[in-house]
């Protein structure tokens, strides 16, 4: 997620934004949802990944990164490009995983912050 987030932010950002809306021309999802969308992604993407890297707010930013996934499932799915889709859900395993094996994140910003609070 961070190297996606970063790769499209600076000189890549309009470009992204417009090849995006470009491919969503003749979907029925109106190109005024698609333009919002992809201006904020980058953001988000670099975000999650950068706190998942970190290790904070673990628990929350899979939940969210997860829910990212779904919109971009969504979007693909439409476009019926099955490949990409396909790609996205080992995403969505990977938040899966997060998730189910939070309770071993100790080597984290979360993991120290839980010792020095005691928990």
């Amino acid at each position: 997620m961070l190297i996606h987030g970063v790769g499209r932010l600076g000189a890549n950002y309009e470009k992204f934004v417009a090849q995006t809306v470009d491919q969503f021309v003749k979907s029925p999802i109106p190109a005024l949802s698609v333009s919002i969308f992809a201006h904020i992604i980058p953001f988000l993407e670099t975000a999650i990944g950068l706190l998942l890297v970190l290790g904070l707010a673990t628990r929350f930013v899979s939940v969210i990164g997860g829910l990212v996934m779904v919109n971009l499932i969504f979007g693909m799915g439409i476009l019926q490009k099955w490949d990409i889709v396909g790609i996205q859900m080992m995403y969505v395993l990977f938040y899966f995983l997060l998730l189910f094996l939070i309770e071993w994140n100790r080597y984290s910003v979360d993991g120290w912050l839980g010792k020095r609070r005691g928990v």
